[in-house]
């Protein structure tokens, strides 16, 4: 027997199953690899739930009528380096969106004539996203790096600020809102509630009666507290709005004492009274004057969140009357626990007194005017509203914590079915330990700590048998 070529063979065959087996390894590591990047197959271990997409989202991806350009204005190496969470989650919208969606990165400093490549009105900074739609009106949104996280919530809005402009991007035509200025309004408050209405696909225009036209394509106009009185024509000019356009009007209210304003919103059963609200149960902080406004059972607000509340800085009383043709209705109440208060009483406390009315009362009501045609069919035409100033204004609209986003999203909704807006929660970005218990502890700790070990050395004892019976 030539024990020297046996141990040759013995050894080349070791030799060759090593090499075919790193071979397939390698293989198996590459192959996972381009299956992870194409499917996005990576588990999502964060505590906040940050690359897991809603539902919303998931049904709009797979809905698609055209491709979704995303352009990343950061180099590929800076996005994965500065901005990596960003980056994987835009990935993840890739890979579900079944290859319409495509991500690409644009260094800024090389291609400096992006704003005007895209139609841009703001300027463009390092780190913000272009979302375009490749077909359709090719319209492009422009999200500013910064509108990606909230600061006040310490969250992340990603999903909330991609999924609303891919829904603008891919809609058929823009509604537009009008918000008047010029009469003293508090419009400079608005920020938050423009940025909304922008995110729910509309054209946002600012426009002062004096000198302009309502613009034929606007669906709502934006009132909020104006200081000075309107006059005649500039009422007839919002009354021909309402009647003509099948428009709808929202008033923004505090403690203004427009005599013209208060006429017009009585003939749609709407009475300003002057009045604020306390609430000494209801409130945010042991703060009277920050009241728990509470909505109504009405079908616009079926589907907001239960597990939070909104927030109404001295909201003012309204009250409903009766008219023909009008229906009038309450949207939003304060609690039992309220009492209201006269403008110019002489009482500068918070706390009640005998001279204070007794809640509920009404924060936000909706007026709409119908004509019928018939016994069973009733043509709704216009639409007023009027609610809280210090519900909309920039301050409590932010997603920190309160409904008043919630509130505002789903009143949009409903005065323009042909708006497209989400109002996707905030993701918390604070850091928290990682935590095992119950039967995913007990699998983890188990795969570590008992089967990998013991495989190890039963794998090892394998090998030793083996090599003491050659």
């Amino acid at each position: 027997m030539n024990i020297g070529k046996i141990n040759i063979g013995r050894e080349g065959a070791a030799i060759a199953f090593v090499a075919v087996a790193v071979a397939a390894f390698v293989l198996l590591n590459v192959l996972a690899g381009m299956l992870t990047e194409r499917f996005y197959l990576k588990a999502d271990i964060t505590s906040f739930d940050l690359y897991t997409v809603t539902d919303v989202t998931a049904d709009t991806l797979r809905d698609l009528p055209f491709g979704i350009t995303f352009s990343f204005l950061l180099s590929e190496n800076s996005a994965m380096t500065q901005a990596r969470e960003l980056t994987e989650f835009m990935r993840k919208y890739e890979s579900l969106s079944g290859g319409l969606v495509k991500l690409q990165f644009l260094d800024i400093n090389l291609n400096p004539g992006l704003r005007e490549q895209y139609g841009l009105t703001s300027n463009v900074a390092m780190g913000d996203v272009l979302v375009t739609g490749e077909g359709g009106a090719k319209r492009t949104r422009h999200i500013p790096i910064a509108d990606m996280f909230d600061s006040a919530a310490s969250g992340f809005l990603g999903e909330r600020m991609l999924t609303n402009a891919i829904l603008n991007v891919t809609a058929e035509y823009l509604p537009s809102v009008a918000i008047i200025r010029g009469h003293g309004e508090e419009t400079d408050g608005l920020d938050e509630l423009r940025t909304l209405y922008t995110d729910a696909g509309f054209q946002v225009y600012e426009i002062n009666l004096i000198t302009e036209e309502i613009p034929a394509d606007t669906e709502i106009l934006v009132i909020a507290a104006p200081s000075a009185e309107y006059s005649a024509p500039e009422i007839e000019m919002i009354d021909t709005f309402l009647n003509g356009s099948k428009g709808s009007l929202i008033y923004l209210t505090h403690n203004e004492r427009s005599e013209s304003l208060r006429r017009y919103f009585n003939e749609w059963g709407i009475r300003l009274e002057d009045s604020f609200v306390l609430d000494s149960l209801f409130n945010w902080g042991g703060q009277r004057e920050q009241v728990v406004p509470l909505p109504t059972q009405h079908e616009m607000f079926a589907s907001l969140p239960r597990n939070t509340y909104g927030i109404a800085f001295l909201p003012r009383v309204l009250s409903l009357t009766e008219k023909p043709s009008v229906t009038a209705e309450t949207l939003i109440a304060s609690s039992s626990s309220s009492y209201a208060r006269a403008f110019d009483s002489d009482n500068k406390t918070v706390a009640q007194d005998d001279d204070d009315a007794v809640g509920p009362f009404d924060l936000a009501v909706m007026s709409t005017v119908s004509t019928f045609s018939n016994e069973t069919y009733t043509y709704e035409y216009a639409t007023v509203v009027v609610m809280p100033l210090y519900m909309m204004d920039s301050l409590f609209l932010p997603a920190g914590g309160y409904l008043n986003r919630d509130i505002a999203a789903s009143l949009i909704s409903y005065l323009s079915p042909a708006a497209k807006t989400v109002n996707i929660p905030a993701r918390t970005l604070e850091d928290t330990p990682l935590s095992l218990f119950g039967i995913p502890g007990i699998v983890i700790i188990g795969l570590l700590v008992v089967a990998l070990p013991l495989t190890i050395i039963v794998g090892g004892l394998v090998v030793w048998l083996r090599r003491r019976r050659a």
